[in-house]
């Protein structure tokens, strides 16, 4: 009995050793799944953090190193043009950003003409204008004609289809020596809109007073007032006559309702640029067709400001051709040649 109740004994304490042993072993593995188990938790509770601040975009500085400052020019189709371009834009490229023809108040002008030949030309040269007109640069081209075109009306009036207007020379001073008044009727007849220019310089305003020569050019064009736009053309050498200027188109506004312009150089107006006169022309809404040659971009001159000249003559050649750029829709045209009081400012 002695004997068994040793073995008993050994057999019980090698039990018990293996017993602690394996859950000393069973702790240990625990320990280290929870430890794992831990380490899990803790790196998905931080894997937001980590994969935000990996996807988050740098914010680049403001400079124009590595920022498109591209300005967007707020056109029906929505092109941009480059800071360069804005910067150089001359009166050649102008921005189209107000280009909207205004077909309510047209119409409406249209309906106060009670002449039918005269709304209905005014209709179909509008239509053909606009069909020429370039909306990118915000121009229409046309030419101007004098006595030295005779004989090539024909050709010039209904050959050339790209010119949308077509303006006549009626005198020189109170010479008329063609006939002005046929080529104005080609001129309607082919739809594009056309103008009255009068030809003065230093001779004419030594031997006219400038408020009876405007009521003499109105009384020339009486038939056709209302059918284009007026210009007074002065060439005045050496310098500009700008008092003379301002009071035929005065006086010129006044006997006929139409808003007339006035044609001259760059170079006169440059060397009369503090001249209050002129300043007035300008501040009174006279329009301007000024000619400048062969100048590439062409810049408008003082007081006028950028995109404030309605023509720009670009080339010159009495005997051949005089060619034009206008800087207006034809709505705009229109504007200046009817009475004012039926017809709103819509350009």
């Amino acid at each position: 009995m002695r004997r068994a109740s040793r073995t008993t004994t050994k057999l019980r304490d090698g039990l018990i050793q293996i017993l602690q042993s394996k859950l000393l072993s069973s702790i240990y593995f625990a320990t280290i799944i929870i430890v794992f188990m831990m380490t899990v938790i803790a790196c998905r509770c931080a894997a937001p953090t980590t994969i935000q601040q990996v996807a988050q975009p740098s914010i680049p500085s403001l400079t124009e190193d590595n920022v498109d400052l591209t300005p967007i020019s707020m056109t029906d189709d929505t092109q941009s043009t480059s800071k360069q371009d804005v910067d150089t834009q001359s009166i050649d490229e102008p921005n189209t950003a107000t280009v909207q023809p205004d077909d309510d108040a047209f119409l409406k002008l249209c309906d106060s003409i009670s002449d039918n030949r005269l709304r209905e030309y005014m209709l179909e040269s509008t239509e053909r204008a606009r069909s020429k007109f370039d909306y990118e640069r915000t121009r229409m081209q046309g030419i101007d004609v004098s006595q030295y075109q005779d004989g090539q009306f024909d050709e010039l009036i209904e050959g050339r289809d790209d010119d949308a207007f077509v303006i006549v020379k009626v005198a020189a001073g109170k010479e008329i020596s063609y006939d002005w008044k046929s080529v104005t009727e080609k001129v309607i007849q082919q739809k594009k809109l056309t103008g009255f220019y009068f030809f003065t310089n230093r001779l004419t305003v030594d031997s006219y007073n400038a408020t009876e020569y405007a009521q003499w050019c109105a009384q020339q064009i009486e038939d056709y007032i209302g059918y284009g736009i007026v210009v007074l053309d002065h060439e005045d050498d050496p310098s500009l006559s700008p008092d003379w200027c301002l009071e035929w188109l005065e006086e010129f506004e006044h006997l006929t309702n139409v808003k007339p312009i006035l044609y001259t150089n760059r170079g006169l107006i440059d060397s009369n640029r503090d001249n209050q006169k002129l300043q007035e022309i300008h501040d009174k809404d006279y329009g301007l067709w000024v000619a400048e040659f062969d100048t590439g971009k062409f810049e408008s001159p003082l007081p006028w400001k950028e995109y404030e000249v309605f023509i720009h003559q670009f080339t010159s050649n009495a005997e051949i051709l005089d060619e034009n750029w206008c800087y207006a829709l034809p709505e705009r045209w229109w504007n200046l040649a009817a009475a004012r009081q039926t017809y709103q400012n819509i350009a």
